[in-house]
């Protein structure tokens, strides 16, 4: 079964939601209060409250904070039952599902961020896991917008994802203060290729521009990240050998030159609102099934890694956090910051039977707390 990426997916039928369109210029306005902003997490003391039914166990959904509402919003996700279509959002105590009367298409590996410019998070790209139709295809690379309780879909001239988005391609998303823009990087595969480098392109509000770098991001991205002390989105890399032509397989650039180049340990890099620059080397070890994920907490970018260990960023290095309680490791769980400054982590991906988790994890700085339930889960929506 397909988690991320380059794998096969095996064919589940699944129908295409209704949408309607609007221009980027014609969003509906921002909720009518401040962003919220928790810069330090409120340390959990005593029980925390049962969620009487969670959602159903999934792995790959697309998640954010966002600070108008103060609610993290989950969507979709891939599920031991296919796709899944349901939008959730946490409020710091328990999960709520939303029914939109629009809504975009089942999918997992979406890409979920909080845009100043259109007073919602944005959301685009991910797999239906399902024949498509040119209705769905144009679901899946159009631009989505949650702006509190409804999904509303934007025109925009230009679309990051690519036309065979299903085969071979993922990417990652995340905002930049400094640039206010969201940052997207795309890589794109297929059998026998070697990508070298990935795609950078730019969301201002309105509309995606691809950007042609002298120096591009390496293909080997695992995770993208907001630095809430610059402002500044990090794109941690794995190492690599250096590209090159071995039998069939055909590198997407030329053995021996800077994008073809070996990379020695994780490298962290910096997006300067023009190029990708090097801010560091080392830190958390290559991911293998891939990690939980990215996120903003507080003041800090945080990285959290399949062993569910937390990886701080001090601006300059990974710092290694130490905890009391690790949640059993995962890859491709919900993973964002809560209204309470907490890290808030679902699910995951265990790649053994039942595959799927459905736990609900709280991170308060210190320690991991998981979160009872009263009930079963939610039935997985179709």
């Amino acid at each position: 079964m397909k988690r991320r990426g380059f794998a096969l997916a095996l064919i589940v039928l699944s129908a295409a939601c209704g949408s309607t369109s609007l221009s980027a210029s014609q969003t509906a306005p921002a909720l009518g209060h401040s962003p919220q902003r928790v810069t330090t997490p409120l340390p959990i003391v005593g029980p925390l409250r049962p969620i009487p039914n969670p959602p159903f166990p999934r792995s790959l959904s697309a998640t954010a904070y966002d600070p108008l509402s103060g609610q993290t919003v989950m969507f979709g996700g891939l599920s031991n039952d296919g796709t899944l279509p349901d939008t959730w959002s946490w409020d710091g105590m328990s999960w709520t599902e939303h029914h939109s009367a629009i809504a975009p298409h089942s999918r997992f590996d979406g890409l979920l961020a909080f845009d100043p410019a259109v007073g919602g998070l944005v959301l685009i790209g991910g797999d239906p896991k399902a024949p498509t139709s040119p209705a769905i295809d144009a679901d899946i690379r159009s631009t989505w917008v949650w702006q509190g309780s409804i999904w509303r879909r934007l025109n925009t001239a230009h679309t990051p994802i690519p036309a065979n988005y299903y085969f071979g391609w993922h990417a990652l998303m995340a905002y930049d203060a400094a640039s206010r823009e969201l940052i997207l990087v795309g890589v794109s595969g297929g059998p026998h290729i070697a990508t070298c480098s990935a795609e950078t392109w730019t969301f201002d509000g309105t509309d995606w521009r691809m950007r042609k770098l002298s120096e591009a991001l390496p293909a080997t991205v695992r995770v993208l990240i907001t630095d809430a002390g610059t402002g500044s989105v990090l794109a941690v890399v794995n190492p690599r050998r250096a590209i090159a032509q071995i039998g069939f397989v055909t590198p997407t650039c030329q053995p021996g030159s800077f994008d073809a180049r070996a990379l020695a340990a994780t490298t962290t890099f910096m997006w300067t609102g023009n190029t990708w620059k090097q801010v560091s080397s080392g830190g958390p070890a290559a991911s293998v099934a891939g990690d939980v994920g990215g996120s903003t907490l507080g003041s800090h970018a945080v990285l959290v890694s399949e062993d569910a260990r937390i990886w701080l960023w001090t601006g300059t290095a990974w710092q290694l956090k130490a905890s009391s309680t690790t949640p059993e490791g995962r890859s491709y769980a919900a993973l964002a910051q809560d209204r309470n400054g907490r890290l808030l982590m679902f699910g995951g991906d265990i790649q053994v039977a039942p595959w799927y988790l459905g736990d609900t994890w709280l991170w308060d700085g210190q320690r991991w707390s998981l979160v009872p339930v009263s009930g079963p889960p939610a039935s997985a929506a179709r």
